[in-house]
């Protein structure tokens, strides 16, 4: 597993860097790779194949693509999404846990959240300075001509905010959503 600089202006190669990873993965979600600071970058991996390694959160040097930080996660946790909200690190799991992190990446709280059942998944996860927005969508339309809904949470207290079902009025219509702010 490495992670290759490119450099977008002359579109070469810069440097290669090797990530110790036994059988831990990069994970494909493209919220799993996102800023830490001016310096770093954080990087989720996890072994969702064989699920015998825990998931981590790396830390990764942007000039020498060493790895600086690890963090192990608890078992059952295994993040898609990373997001940094002001002073503090949001790691999301695919079943429906949130986790919280200081600036040093040292767990603070943590709530879980409606990620769906068997007829309705996790579809896509988007986040405010204070809510986060759970989207979960139906294999087949459900009653009452609904594809989904969109759950939001507040992000401190952990409480269900609002729920807003998505319908439709044919099968075939799809559901997808992002966060629009007015100013």
């Amino acid at each position: 597993m490495s992670i290759i600089s490119i450099n977008p202006k002359t579109n070469k190669q810069e440097k290669k860097a090797s990530i110790p990873n036994k059988t831990v993965y990069f994970t494909d979600a493209k919220d799993a790779f996102q800023t830490f600071d001016k310096r770093t970058f954080m990087l989720i991996i996890n072994d969702n194949v064989n699920e015998k390694e825990a998931s981590k959160i790396l830390l990764i040097d942007k000039e020498t693509l060493k790895t600086k930080k690890e963090v192990i996660m608890e078992n059952g946790f295994i993040p898609t999404k990373l997001k940094r909200i002001n002073d503090e690190i949001v790691a999301v799991s695919y079943n429906g846990k949130v986790s919280f992190f200081d600036e040093n990446l040292n767990k603070k709280k943590s709530f879980e959240f409606y990620a769906g059942n068997n007829e309705m998944l996790l579809n896509d996860i988007k986040f405010d300075d204070s809510n986060m927005y759970v989207l979960i969508k139906g294999f087949d339309m459900q009653k009452e001509n609904v594809l989904g809904e969109i759950t939001s949470y507040d992000l401190k207290s952990g409480k269900k905010v609002n729920t807003t079902p998505l319908k439709a009025k044919k099968e075939w219509e799809i559901a997808r959503f992002e966060l629009l702010h007015n100013e």
